[in-house]
């Protein structure tokens, strides 16, 4: 049975979201925290190598700090690809014993995409680069990003991380500054050590 989180954008079946069977089981009393799930998720997208533009790679250049949408719309020569990964909310415990707590992190990853038109293959009627080009590159990034953090990417979990589940694409204009933010909601399950 396929269910919705309709407010992030979020599916999967009720085993994936609700309980055992979990994607990705870490098994044997693994645990792990936000932090480190996090670090290895930024270290997975710095690896990557985009199917498209592939001398330009995801990288970034800001960690853990807020302000990130300001940094790249000042600074877009250099925003190409640019990502953070924005802590959204830390969810209570949904199940907890004396050595484990079973937590549920929700995180935006935020991709940078200045309009310097001239990376983006097609042209409109009136022969001038658009949206829809842009929008297409960002769209197969995302599938990328899904196949190496998402479900698909289970091989990249941290030991204790037992899902991460990409959510439905959004994005957000900036055409003063001349960037689009692609954005793709996260929502990462994992044991955390209750000591």
């Amino acid at each position: 049975m396929t269910v919705g989180i309709a407010s992030r954008g979020y599916y999967g079946t009720i085993d994936t979201l609700g309980g055992p069977p979990r994607v990705g089981a870490s098994g044997g009393g693994a645990t792990t925290d936000w932090p480190t799930i996090r670090q290895r998720m930024v270290t997975v997208i710095k690896a990557l190598t985009p199917k498209t533009l592939t001398a330009h790679p995801f990288h970034v250049t800001r960690t853990e700090m807020s302000g990130f949408r300001e940094y790249a719309e000042g600074f877009t020569q250099n925003a190409f690809r640019q990502y953070e990964i924005e802590d959204i909310e830390d969810e209570a415990p949904s199940r907890q014993d004396y050595q484990s707590e079973l937590r549920l992190m929700t995180a935006d990853l935020i991709v940078a995409y200045p309009h310097t038109w001239a990376w983006y293959s097609t042209k409109d009627a009136n022969n001038q680069h658009n949206e829809a080009s842009l929008r297409a590159m960002a769209h197969q990034d995302r599938r990328s990003l899904d196949n190496a953090i998402g479900v698909r990417g289970g091989a990249n979990y941290t030991s204790g991380q037992s899902a991460c589940w990409v959510g439905s694409v959004s994005f957000e204009e900036n055409d003063e500054a001349n960037v689009t933010f692609m954005v793709l909601p996260l929502r990462v399950r994992f044991d955390e050590d209750a000591s």
